[in-house]
């Protein structure tokens, strides 16, 4: 989960960077979203939709009722993913007044609303995260999650040397954020240390490559 909207989230609440809090904010990211896209939608202000049963499922209904897919597929995320119910989706779907396959429809228009939201959510975390001078250099160095950011795709041929100078110019200058895919991490760890040692001490020889 390398997110940069999950770098941002940790670094602002002070949380350690693990697997663990990944996950964690991960959750809490996801609620937000669903929160803000439902608020949107209702046509009010941002505010705390219902997490117990039957409030939640009242406020269903009545989204439900308002003949807005949009609406509807916001609604049915929320109460699927974030009510503490023990309802099958079709004993909802019932409740709700809809055949189980309309609510499986909204459901799915949810998904990728969700999922647009948090391309959306990323892409503005990680023009953040790309200009962040004065942060330790811990800060600025950001794994992607099987890509590279720098162009896109995963390199096919990894050179240890320009992954190295990547890494090195974000621990030397503040002004300089690294930016490495998971191939580009694992050939400097299996880089042999006495050389990868001796061009970090001579890092003339490692710019010309």
């Amino acid at each position: 989960m390398g997110l940069d909207a999950l770098t941002l989230a940790l670094r602002e609440s002070g949380a350690g960077d693990t697997p663990e809090t990944r996950a964690w904010m991960l959750g809490r990211l996801l609620g937000r979203l669903c929160r803000d896209g439902l608020a949107r939608a209702r046509g009010g202000p941002p505010g705390e939709p219902s997490d117990a049963p039957e409030p939640a499922l009242a406020q269903l209904e009545a989204d439900f009722r308002r003949d807005r897919p949009d609406l509807e597929a916001w609604s049915a995320v929320w109460f699927r993913y974030f009510v503490l119910t023990r309802l099958e989706m079709r004993e909802v779907a019932s409740a709700v007044g809809v055949v189980y396959r309309t609510l499986a429809r909204r459901l799915a228009h949810g998904h990728a609303l969700v999922a647009d939201a948090l391309i959306e959510a990323e892409r503005a975390a990680t023009a953040q995260v790309a200009v962040h001078p004065g942060a330790p250099p811990r800060a600025r160095v950001h794994i992607a999650d099987a890509v590279s950011a720098r162009d896109g795709t995963e390199p096919a041929e990894v050179d240890p040397r320009r992954a190295l100078a990547t890494l090195l110019a974000a621990v030397r200058s503040d002004d300089e954020v690294a930016r490495l895919a998971p191939a580009e991490v694992a050939s400097i760890v299996r880089w042999p240390v006495a050389d990868a040692v001796y061009l970090l001490r001579n890092p003339g020889r490692l710019a010309a490559g």
